[in-house]
C-alpha cells in the first residue's frame, strides 16, 4: 500500500514559526531563545525553521517586520500627510495605544532588545 503524499502549505509553515518564534522572543528574548525551543511550540522541525528563516537572527527579525506590518495594516494607523496638527497627534497617540495594548510580546521584545544590547529597529 503507497502512503498518501502529504501537502505543506510554506504560508501556514512560515505563519506557525514566526508565531511561536514571536511568543518565546517575548518571554525569553532572543538569548534565551533557540530553534529547539520554536520547533516543540511551533511544531515545525528544526532544519524546516532553518530551511525558511536561514538562521535564528533572520527569524528575529522577521518576528519584528511582521509587528510592524501588523501595525501599519490597523485601520487607526494613518500616514494621512493632509491631517496636521492636534488631531493627527491624538489620532497617532490613539493608535499607538491600541496597538500596544493589542500586542504585548511587541513590548516585551522591545524591553528584551534593549537589555540584550540590540539597538537595530
Amino acid at each position: 500500500m503507497r502512503e498518501a503524499h502529504k501537502t505543506r502549505d510554506a504560508e501556514a509553515t512560515r505563519k506557525a514559526i514566526l508565531e511561536a518564534a514571536e511568543l518565546l522572543f517575548a518571554q525569553k528574548g532572543f538569548a534565551g531563545t533557540t530553534i529547539r525551543h520554536i520547533s516543540e511550540k511551533s511544531g515545525c522541525s528544526g532544519p524546516l525553521i532553518l530551511f525558511h528563516f536561514r538562521s535564528k537572527k533572520e527569524l528575529y527579525q522577521a518576528v519584528k517586520a511582521s509587528i510592524v506590518k501588523r501595525h501599519t495594516a490597523d485601520p487607526g494607523y494613518s500616514r494621512n500627510s493632509e491631517n496636521r496638527g492636534l488631531e493627527y497627534l491624538k489620532e497617532l497617540i490613539r493608535s499607538l495605544f491600541n496597538f500596544y495594548r493589542e500586542n504585548p510580546t511587541m513590548i516585551r521584545i522591545a524591553n528584551w532588545a534593549l537589555l540584550e544590547g540590540d539597538n537595530s529597529p
